[in-house]
Parts: C-alpha cells; structure tokens; sequence
C-alpha cells in the first residue's frame, strides 16, 4: 500500500468514527440496531409499506410520511377497526369486540416504530 492510501484510509475510518460517536444513541436506541437496519433496507428498496421486524416483541417499523396511513390499512387487513388515538396509543377494534392497542414511537425524524 502507498501512503497516499493509506492516508485515504485513515481519514476514512476517521470519519467514520466520528459518525458513530455522534450517532451511537439514535443508532443503539433500540438495542441491537440489525432488525431496525434490515427493516430500512427493506423499506427503501423493496415494495413493502410496512415491515414486521425481528425482534422479541412485535414491533413493525414504517416510513414517517406515510406511516399512520399504513399502519390504519395493515390492521384493517387484520380485521381491525380504529376506534381512537390515546396519545402514542391507537385503539383497534375486531367485530368480536378484541381490544388491541399499537403504540407508536419515532425511531428517527424518517421512520416510525410501532409495538404491538
């Protein structure tokens, strides 16, 4: 290796480090960030709306934009109707009368994060 590349890579892995110290809250926020990063992935080149990601719980992560709106027709294909919002919470309703709240959450300013 020349020391140009070396120099290359230095500052590179540099950056990176930076990038992480900066950013290792939003990105370890949810412990192990591999669901939520797979998650993305899948949201941005794939054609799903809303992804079930891999985690203990259930959790699905969504776009923010659109986020709501996907959310209100996932549950209505579960045969779920939306009752009411309680804050972070949603309200859903089977015609058997079954309860089942969604709590929604930022994952960042570009993606929402919503528990079953």
């Amino acid at each position: 290796m020349t020391k140009r590349a070396v120099k290359i890579l230095a500052v590179l892995l540099l950056i990176f480090l930076v990038f992480f110290i900066l950013y290792a809250r939003v990105i370890f926020q949810e412990g192990n960030p591999l669901p939520q990063l797979s998650g993305i992935i899948r949201l941005n080149f794939g054609k799903d709306k809303i992804v079930k990601l891999s985690t203990p719980n259930e959790s699905y992560l969504t776009k923010s934009k659109t986020g709501r709106d996907e959310l209100l027709k996932f549950m209505q294909e579960k045969n779920y109707r939306f009752v009411e919002q309680l804050g972070a919470g949603y309200v859903f309703e089977t015609p058997a009368q079954e309860r089942k709240i969604v709590v929604h959450r930022y994952y960042s300013r570009f993606y929402d994060l919503w528990k079953f």
